[in-house]
C-alpha cells in the first residue's frame, strides 16, 4: 500500500497518531541504512497533517530525553541542534514552530478527551504552562532546544521561577 493511501486511511478512521520527534534525529542514519529509500516515509509529520489527522507529539521517555523543546527543535529542523540546515533529514516533512507547539499542547489534550480543561491558556482551564526566555517563533538560528525556561506553573501555582 502506498504511503499516501495509508495516510488517507488514518484520517478516514480518525486515527490520532502519537509520534516522537526526537526519534527523527536519533534514528535517521539507521533508517537510511536499514530501509534505504523507504526511510523517506518515516516520521511523515507534514504528510500526516495534510491528510487531516490530529498529530500528537510526545517524548517517548525514558527511551528519549523528556525535553519538549528538543522535540520541537527536532520536528521543526529535522536535524540536531547546531547542525547545518542542509543536514535536515527529509526536510519536506519539517513542521512549522506553531504547529509543533500545538502538537505538544492542545492536540494531546484533545486526544485524551481533555481539551475542555487542558492544552490551551484560556479562562477556566488548568494553568499548566512554562514561561520561555525567548519566543520560539523568533529564534534566529532555529535552535529551540537552547531556549531557557524561566518559570513553570502547574495547576495555577508556580513551581519553578517567578
Amino acid at each position: 500500500m502506498p504511503a499516501s493511501t495509508g495516510l488517507a486511511r488514518f484520517s478516514r478512521l480518525n486515527v490520532i497518531p502519537s509520534v516522537q520527534p526526537s526519534h527523527v534525529v536519533a534514528n535517521r542514519y539507521m533508517a537510511d541504512r536499514e530501509w534505504g529509500r523507504r526511510s523517506r516515509q518515516a516520521y511523515p509529520f507534514v504528510s500526516l497533517e495534510k491528510s487531516g489527522v490530529v498529530l500528537v507529539f510526545g517524548s517517548d521517555a525514558p527511551v528519549e530525553v523528556p525535553d519538549q523543546l528538543f522535540g520541537i527543535h527536532s520536528a521543526v529542523n529535522r536535524a540536531l541542534p547546531g547542525e547545518a540546515p542542509q543536514l535536515a533529514w527529509h526536510p519536506e516533512e519539517k513542521v512549522p514552530v506553531v504547529e509543533a507547539i500545538e502538537a505538544y499542547t492542545h492536540n494531546p489534550a484533545y486526544a485524551a478527551g481533555r481539551e475542555n480543561n487542558l492544552g490551551k491558556l484560556e479562562p477556566g482551564k488548568w494553568a499548566d504552562f512554562v514561561v520561555l526566555g525567548e519566543d520560539p517563533t523568533q529564534v534566529r538560528d532555529g535552535d529551540m532546544s537552547r531556549i531557557p525556561v524561566g518559570a513553570m506553573c502547574v495547576g495555577g501555582r508556580f513551581v519553578i521561577g517567578l
